[in-house]
């Protein structure tokens, strides 16, 4: 008799088990692995979020520092353009990425600011891409240089400008 209800108790956790776990379909069999400790896309979305103050912080009425604001933004772009270009020694060939980036006129700094934020999300789209391909981190003290810059720069013009 006990036996027999170990068995039935035993049998209907299977039944729930297996109604509520999700099929596994074939996209899902085929979907990449998520990439291990990357940081790429997070940097990505760090982008999009502080795109959306780029026309404040480089308003005309926040004309405190801007051209540094500028040189910043281009420094960025070249770290990140530096970054890419040495994976590229230690990615594998599919992996490789090159850019094209806009060349930018920095005499008028709300054109200048919007094409260089684009440049920036260029090069750090490449990175993400290259790391996503790659399927896990790719570390240099280059990168960690141009992570700590591109945090660096968001936070203190963040700090300068704090009704942005």
């Amino acid at each position: 008799m006990f036996h027999n209800r170990v068995c039935l108790g035993l049998a209907a956790f299977l039944v729930i088990i297996a109604l509520t776990a999700s099929p596994i379909s074939a996209d899902d069999a085929a979907a990449p692995t998520p990439c291990k400790g990357c940081s790429g896309e997070a940097m990505m979305d760090l982008i999009g979020k502080f795109e959306v103050k780029r026309k404040c912080w480089f308003d005309s009425n926040h004309h405190v520092i801007m051209k540094l604001k500028l040189w910043n933004l281009i420094a960025l772009v070249e770290d990140f353009k530096m970054v890419i270009t040495n994976n590229n020694a230690v990615v594998a060939e599919e992996c490789k990425k090159e850019v094209a980036l806009e060349k930018c006129d920095i005499t008028d700094t709300d054109t200048a600011s919007e094409c260089l934020m684009e440049n920036l999300k260029i090069v750090v789209a490449a990175y993400r891409d290259q790391e996503a391909c790659h399927g896990k981190a790719i570390r240099s003290r280059l990168f960690t240089v141009a992570k700590k810059l591109l945090f660096g720069s968001f936070v203190g013009w963040g700090m300068m400008h704090p009704d942005c």
